[in-house]
């Protein structure tokens, strides 16, 4: 297999868009394409699944700055994964010293292979390029082979595309990228979620429909995509909107976010199942993609806070799944009929409906 390390990457726009279609262990003659290369992926309609969802599980590195080698900035390495820009220094001496054949996953965004314990993926995502959507192919390209082992390799991989990705956005200074990497993420992921692009973009622009008044609490936020989406300019029909996830790093990388891209908002480190807020905190609570990460029990006790913390509605967006996706952190699944029982034993009025997944509206 040849790499081809001079194709220039492409816009986001394009990347939303880009082939996921997994591959054999060992496919040769095959070249390591830019971002959005492929053709469209195909997408289940029903199953909804969240890209970011991995995140939930520990955020461990979310919001650190090192894991970079000292004048490779092309390269970021932790805890045995090792994640590389193909033009990086490391990655052209991996390219050269690394053998062919068995044990090589090359699909069009990624060379990876392990060496000892340590697992290596190569990449060619820049600060145009990388975006949530990279997930998505980390799913479909690395993890359906077989080649990652469980949840935290899969979001050691990501964060790593995120510190490796090179380059800046245009028309903001480039020491921008250095000082956070993670700036070009939240933009490109928000852009592409807004304009619709992005696979989980159907989920915010129902949940967004469906929002009543207008003071805004979202649970187990992760990235904070939608609370970001909510705080924009609003000249009509502003909302207060409040952020709120276990993780501490991940608030305060939503902090750094929000404020490069003037969107305001709160937020607030803490279980979801337990929020230090007085009861109607707030006109509607939003629990997006959240539940099928916890067990029954806590995923019940979540709802329940919900339903304290809510004036008017509470919204719950669950992905419907034939078996759960290990790799996003889930750890049950839900159906229609889940759903219902759910909003029976809530003992209030409620709804449930389809719309890339599944939805329960609670009203008070």
């Amino acid at each position: 297999m040849t790499l081809d390390l001079h194709t220039a990457p492409v816009h986001p726009s394009h990347a939303a868009r880009s082939s996921v279609t997994p591959s054999p262990v060992t496919r040769p003659d095959r070249r390591l394409h830019a971002p959005g290369s492929g053709r469209p992926a195909k997408r289940d309609q029903r199953l909804g699944h969240r890209h970011d969802d991995a995140h939930r599980i520990q955020g461990r590195w979310v919001g650190e700055q090192g894991g970079h080698r000292q004048g490779d900035h092309g390269h970021w390495e932790r805890d045995g994964v090792r994640v590389c820009h193909v033009d990086s220094a490391t990655a052209r001496t991996l390219l050269a010293e690394r053998p062919r054949g068995t044990g090589v996953v090359d699909t069009r965004h990624f060379r990876a292979f392990r060496t000892g314990r340590t697992l290596t993926v190569l990449h060619r995502f820049d600060a145009e390029t990388i975006s949530d959507d990279a997930a998505g192919l980390i799913a479909a390209e690395l993890d359906a082979t077989g080649m990652l082992a469980g949840p935290a390799e899969f979001e050691a991989t990501l964060i790593g595309l995120v510190h490796s990705a090179p380059g800046h956005v245009p028309g903001h200074p480039a020491h921008h990228v250095a000082a956070s990497p993670w700036i070009p993420f939240y933009r490109n992921s928000v852009a592409a979620l807004e304009r619709g692009s992005a696979a989980f973009a159907p989920v915010h622009r129902r949940a967004e429909q469906l929002i009543s008044g207008t003071e805004v609490l979202d649970l187990g936020s992760c990235f904070g995509f939608f609370p970001l989406r909510l705080a924009r300019d609003r000249r009509t029909a502003p909302l207060s909107v409040t952020a709120t996830d276990l993780s501490a790093g991940t608030m305060r990388l939503l902090d750094d976010a929000a404020s490069a891209m003037q969107r305001p908002l709160r937020t607030l480190t803490c279980d979801a199942a337990s929020v230090p807020l007085p009861d109607r905190a707030a006109d509607t609570v939003t629990v997006l993609h959240l539940l099928e990460h916890l067990p029954p029990r806590k995923a019940f006790a979540v709802v329940q806070e919900a339903v304290r913390l809510a004036r008017r509605r509470v919204i719950v967006a669950v992905p419907y799944e034939g078996q759960a996706q290990t790799c996003f952190g889930h750890v049950q699944t839900f159906d229609a009929r889940d759903l219902h029982t759910l909003g029976t034993r809530l003992g209030m009025g409620y709804t449930v409906g389809d719309h890339h997944g599944g939805w329960l509206v609670l009203d008070h």
